[in-house]
């Protein structure tokens, strides 16, 4: 970063931390109880975790801890003196993100440590890890004291390593040491809240190390929450995981009156078709570059009565526990899966990997790309698509279906006619017909090796489509707190500019503008209720 980048995000920080310390009351809290907050440079998310953490520390009378999520993600667990050195500095003197969380009333930050006690446990858990880990099933089904935390290690470990191929060698020594410093990292969490009097926790993520300390806390019964920019929800075991709600999707738009059902159908039609178009949505804001605009390199293909199948690959890293379980412990395992059985068919197999989303994320799908070449040099049966190909050259392919895990894509397709075969009971569609939902391998394997017999029974219900793009996108919309992310992500130019420290400078220059009694007024409710997801969208509650 040059000279003038950290000038100009000093200045930013310095614009959010004066208007924070004059909307939020100092108090200093020598209390027993504790809200803990995750400490992350999520800069849009601050002004909402701001809010809720000063009602949350005033309902429980108790002063905030601050926490570092992203250990063993982002940075180690033994920290090195110089950063150690830079931590205090920057605490001291107010600076960075330190300032921007004392501004809003963070009263201590804590580093995860462990003592002699903690690494002897750490030991016997770790012994009894290496004798009851004996494949990555038995890995994603790990737990310790009963919680379950195996998924956590497996995406962590992978988001970590990027390798060449993304999935888990249980006997190499370099993911042992790893598992031992997440065990560590588990029983120095386990240790604090059971001696410490937590009464609320904020964290950023569910899944990945950031759900670790959200897990041992909702095991405690301590009110956990995850709060990002788009939403607020709670976890507990009625919602263990993110975007649970899609399971009761149906039952909740059958609840509602025959008015807001039409109302729902019928706003999602209009939204569905400037989907169409190609225009920006913030219901999907990471996907910054429309999948139905664009043309690749024609391919020329001669059906002669064979099937025409795509895989449509995911990020090989990006949590595939996210949702819970799939067929397959891993993005990589279902893909090398796929490209084995593409061998026993006579039919046509195609690839097509995300778009070329560019900015921040242009790495991420330069390294999907690579890790497909690099798998299907031993299949050349299988055709990788040019990265330009849309969703509409598929459709104009006369494609028979499409294989993903749980992705977006098991909506996209179908308003295409497209069918989409998962691989996983936990992806969004799961309420609907319009995704083929195979209960494991064994059915997968048979509808793709007898694929001609499933065909013919394919109805897509365009109805059904409406139906849940109208209760992902209205019923839970995504303003909880910033009331219209389309037009705020315009005016900052990107979607990756909410994690950036300008985005402090916008929100000041607008602020003006924020309804801060209304918020205020619905976090309280919100907070003191039963509701899972914290919700504005006049139509009912979850």
């Amino acid at each position: 970063m040059n000279l003038l980048k950290h000038i100009e995000n000093y200045r930013y920080f310095r614009s959010i931390i004066s208007l924070n310390n004059n909307n939020f009351k100092k108090k200093n809290r020598f209390k027993q109880n504790q809200v803990l907050i995750e400490f992350n440079n999520f800069s849009a998310a601050h002004i909402g975790l701001s809010y809720s953490t000063n009602i949350l520390k005033d309902k429980y009378d108790a002063k905030t801890i601050a926490y570092p999520g992203h250990v063993l993600l982002s940075y180690p667990l033994r920290p090195t003196i110089m950063t150690k050195i830079k931590r205090f500095l920057l605490i001291t003197f107010n600076m960075s993100f330190y300032g921007v969380y004392k501004s809003f009333g963070t009263n201590e930050f804590y580093y995860p440590k462990a003592n002699k006690i903690i690494k002897k446990q750490s030991d016997k858990t770790y012994f009894r890890f290496k004798r009851d880990v004996k494949n990555l099933k038995s890995l994603e089904n790990y737990k310790i004291k009963k919680i379950h935390i195996g998924d956590l290690l497996y995406d962590t470990y992978l988001k970590n390593q990027y390798s060449m191929i993304p999935t888990i060698d249980l006997q190499s020594t370099h993911f042992q040491k790893f598992a031992y410093d997440f065990i560590l990292l588990f029983e120095i969490w386990f240790e604090y809240i059971k001696k410490n009097r937590v009464k609320a926790i904020i964290g950023s993520h569910s899944v990945y190390v950031m759900g670790m300390v959200l897990k041992i806390a909702q095991k405690r019964k301590i009110a956990t929450y995850v709060l990002t920019h788009e939403e607020l929800w709670k976890l507990n075991s009625s919602h263990p995981v993110q975007d649970y709600f899609t399971k009761h999707l149906r039952q909740k738009f059958r609840n509602l009156s025959k008015k807001k059902q039409l109302f729902i159908k019928n706003t999602a039609k209009k939204k569905i078709a400037l989907r169409l178009q190609g225009s920006y949505s913030a219901e999907y804001a990471w996907i910054t570059k429309s999948p139905f605009v664009g043309t690749g390199h024609k391919i020329p293909l001669k059906k002669n009565k064979r099937n025409i199948f795509v895989i449509a690959t995911h990020d090989f890293v990006d949590a595939p526990h996210a949702r819970g379980k799939s067929l397959f412990p891993d993005f990589y395992q279902w893909f090398t899966y796929l490209c084995e059985l593409s061998t026993k068919t006579n039919d046509i197999w195609l690839i097509k990997n995300h778009p070329d989303f560019e900015d921040e994320y242009a790495k991420y799908m330069k390294y999907e790309r690579d890790v497909t070449h690099n798998v299907c040099l031993k299949y050349k049966n299988i055709t990788i698509l040019d990265k330009k190909t849309s969703l509409i050259d598929l459709s104009k392919m006369n494609v028979d279906a499409v294989f993903s895990v749980n992705g977006t894509i098991g909506f996209d397709l179908p308003l295409l006619n497209i069918p989409v075969i998962n691989a996983s009971l936990n992806n969004p569609h799961i309420n609907y017909k319009f995704n083929y939902h195979p209960k494991n391998i064994k059915e997968l394997k048979n509808l793709v090796l007898n694929f001609d017999k499933y065909k013919k029974k394919i109805k897509i219900n365009k109805d059904e489509l409406h139906e849940f793009y109208g209760m992902k996108t209205l019923f839970f919309k995504k303003n909880w707190f910033y009331s219209d992310l389309n037009k705020i992500t315009k005016e900052i130019g990107s979607y990756h500019n909410f994690s950036k420290p300008s985005f402090y400078d916008y929100w000041v220059k607008h602020y003006s503008k924020f309804d801060e009694a209304q918020t205020i007024k619905n976090l309280n409710e919100y907070f003191n209720s039963n509701n899972t997801h914290l919700l504005n969208n006049n139509l009912g509650k979850y």
